[in-house]
């Protein structure tokens, strides 16, 4: 599901047969569908009510996967663009960050 705002966010109660929801910034008109390296308002997920397993994902990086820890607890997390280290090839050194900072190792 793409969010931007609250409304983007009840559409979840639209679908059924679903076994997990993921959560993904919300392209403006002219950008690309997914590999923007941009993030949503993840407080929009703090009071969500759902018993499905549910990820996020968008501009998910090193820097700002202890904002996840503090404000939401995400089943999981998407990564892609936040950790490459140019278009299309992901960065070991910023994936192990991410996941020591994560785990708070």
């Amino acid at each position: 599901f793409s969010i931007k705002t609250v409304e983007d966010l009840k559409k979840i109660n639209n679908y059924r047969n679903i076994i997990y929801l993921l959560f993904d910034y919300k392209p403006e008109k002219n950008e690309l569908p997914g590999g923007n390296s941009k993030t949503f308002d993840w407080n929009l997920l703090k009071n969500m009510k759902t018993e499905l397993p549910w990820f996020i994902s968008g501009g998910i990086n090193e820097t700002n996967i202890t904002n996840i820890t503090k404000l939401i607890n995400p089943n999981g997390i998407d990564l892609s663009s936040g950790v490459e280290e140019s278009e299309g090839i992901k960065n070991n050194k910023k994936i192990n960050n991410l996941f020591k900072k994560f785990y708070g190792n």
